[in-house]
């Protein structure tokens, strides 16, 4: 199965008989066989027929709407998974307050270990001096597998964070000028990127989980917020250093992407130009399938859906995944 990104301003996605076909102005730009496809997603003022999205539905592809610059809009999916009874494990799941502070003290744990194995990957590969952070991060760690209450938990997390994140300036160019991580509008290169690969990745795990029958809205650390994808946010905690900070670091430090790449709007907001955010859709995409690489992370992402799933269903203890 593939993924389309469509992200020419002005384009049509329509259907011709069995295919999904991107044109312009008369001419076709990108034609996909339909029943190969797992989702759609759609950037910034794309136009898309009826025709397609009937087509869609009924393959059970689902398409997902962004901003320009990587904001989710919203996602078109077929009717959910019909295994209610997982729902209902999960909303028992979520009343019972022990339970949902045992699967947050997962979620923040994972988190925060695979924080630092990322911190000592780049202090040995490059000679950073990042061992206090390192220990900060060990003591985080301790202390958020004996929390006891979710706003504990969230606290811990955000110090992991910031201690976290002060650290990897050392690994982004410097010329990207990127101070810490900052989402609202993103002001310098590295957190535009960091902010795209969040919110694809976070997409990708909401359409997984809810394919396994998961209400995605009901999280366990993140709770409910309305349209909020909380439990895909819960599940995206334990990769967001090892799939997304590491790949943002090597695009901009291999120089896949410039300063030039991006541009400014509505005051301090940077985004990727177009050419660059498709250029950006095939290394994503390459990334995740994991091409000249030890690990293909859709294949991890949905074992741990599935660890989720029995933890959640047949009461087994989850473990979250740890990146080496």
């Amino acid at each position: 199965m593939s993924v389309l990104y469509v992200a020419e301003q002005g384009a049509v996605l329509r259907r011709v008989s069995q295919r999904l076909v991107v044109s312009k102005g008369g001419e076709d730009l990108e034609e996909r066989a339909a029943f190969l496809l797992e989702r759609v997603l759609v950037f910034g003022n794309v136009q898309i027929t009826t025709q397609a999205m009937a087509m869609l539905l009924e393959n059970g592809t689902e398409l997902s709407l962004f901003s320009t610059n990587g904001r989710l809009r919203g996602t078109l999916s077929s009717p959910a998974a019909h295994n209610v009874l997982l729902r209902l494990a999960q909303f028992d799941a979520w009343r019972n307050g022990e339970r949902r502070v045992q699967l947050g003290r997962s979620f923040v744990v994972g988190k925060l270990r695979n924080q630092r194995a990322v911190l000592q990957r780049y202090r040995r590969n490059r000679g950073l001096k990042s061992t206090e952070a390192e220990d900060t991060l060990a003591r985080l760690i301790l202390e958020a597998a004996q929390a006891t209450d979710l706003k504990n938990l969230m606290g811990l997390e955000g110090l992991g964070g910031r201690v976290y994140f002060q650290m990897l300036r050392q690994v982004f160019p410097p010329e990207v000028g990127f101070n810490g991580r900052k989402r609202r509008p993103p002001p310098d290169p590295a957190n535009a990127l960091l902010s795209l690969g969040y919110s694809l990745l976070g997409t990708e795990l909401g359409g997984l989980l809810e394919g396994l029958a998961f209400d995605p809205h009901l999280g366990f650390l993140h709770g409910v917020s309305y349209g909020r994808l909380s439990l895909a946010l819960d599940l995206l905690e334990e990769f967001r250093s090892p799939v997304v900070d590491v790949f943002t670091a090597e695009l901009l430090n291999k120089g896949v992407f410039r300063v030039g790449d991006f541009t400014e709007m509505e005051g301090e907001q940077v985004h990727l130009r177009p050419e660059a955010l498709r250029r950006y859709f095939v290394s994503y995409e390459a990334h995740l399938r994991g091409e000249g690489r030890r690990t293909e992370w859709r294949i991890v992402m949905r074992q741990q859906a599935e660890k989720l799933r029995r933890c959640v269903f047949e009461g087994e203890e989850y473990e979250p995944y740890a990146w080496q």
